[in-house]
């Protein structure tokens, strides 16, 4: 039982670390800002040439 504890506690302590350095670096990305979806959009459309625009405006609130 011992050894399953300290197996957890380091596991779950870089779990935390990392998801902290993600929030952080999302966060630093573009200056905080948030790119609009007018700006967005023909990078979207090149990933995702089948959805139309209504899908991708969809998809783009969906992610912000």
């Amino acid at each position: 039982m011992m050894k399953m504890k300290k197996l957890i506690i380091p596991v779950l302590g870089t779990v935390v670390i990392l998801g902290a350095g993600t929030g952080v670096y999302a966060a630093e990305t573009n200056n905080g800002h948030t790119p609009s979806f007018n700006q967005m959009k023909s990078y979207m459309a090149k990933a995702h040439p089948n959805l139309s625009d209504k899908e991708l405006k969809q998809m783009y609130n969906a992610c912000h």
